[in-house]
C-alpha cells in the first residue's frame, strides 16, 4: 500500500483504506500548513519551508537520512519564511541541520540569524557522523 502521513494533535491507530495505509503523525508544532480544496473536504499539507523542518523534528517519518537530503534538493522555498519558522521552532539542533543543507544544497547561509553553542550535534538523524563541520558544529 501507498503510505500516506497525516499531521495532528494526538496519536491515533494506522488505517488501512483503498490501497493506502495512513499513518497519523502526532506534532506539538501545528502551523506552515495550508489547506487544499479536495472535492467536498479540505486537506492541510505542509509548506514547503515547514517540510524542511519536519523532516528534521520527525525524520522517522521521512524513513532515512537520503530521503530528506532528496526533500532539500528539489524544495522551492521562501528563504525568509524558513527563517521565520526556525526563529519560532527556538530548536538550536534544527537550525544548525537545516541551516547547514540549505547552505549545502541552496547556496543560502543563515548562520548569522542565531549564535551557535558550543555543543555539536549529528547532521544525520539515523547515524553517527565521522567529520566535523566547524561552521555549523555538526558531525557530518
Amino acid at each position: 500500500p501507498i503510505s500516506v502521513l497525516v499531521a495532528c494533535k494526538r496519536k491515533f491507530k494506522k488505517v488501512e483504506s483503498l490501497g493506502y495505509e495512513i499513518s497519523f503523525v502526532p506534532i506539538q508544532r501545528v502551523w506552515g500548513y495550508q489547506g487544499e480544496k479536495q472535492g467536498n473536504a479540505t486537506v492541510f499539507v505542509a509548506d514547503a519551508e515547514k517540510l524542511l523542518i519536519d523532516s528534521f523534528l520527525k525524520p522517522k517519518c521521512m524513513g532515512n537520512f537520503n530521503e530528506i537530503e532528496l526533500v532539500f534538493q528539489n524544495a522551492v522555498v521562501d528563504f525568509k519564511k524558513v527563517e521565520e519558522y526556525l526563529l519560532k521552532l527556538g530548536s538550536e539542533k534544527v537550525f544548525r541541520q537545516v541551516g547547514f543543507m540549505l547552505e549545502l544544497h541552496k547556496g543560502v547561509d543563515i548562520s548569522k540569524l542565531v549564535k551557535i553553542s558550543k555543543n555539536y550535534y549529528h547532521l544525520n538523524p539515523f547515524e553517527e557522523g565521522k567529520e566535523v563541520n566547524a561552521k555549523w558544529r555538526l558531525f557530518v
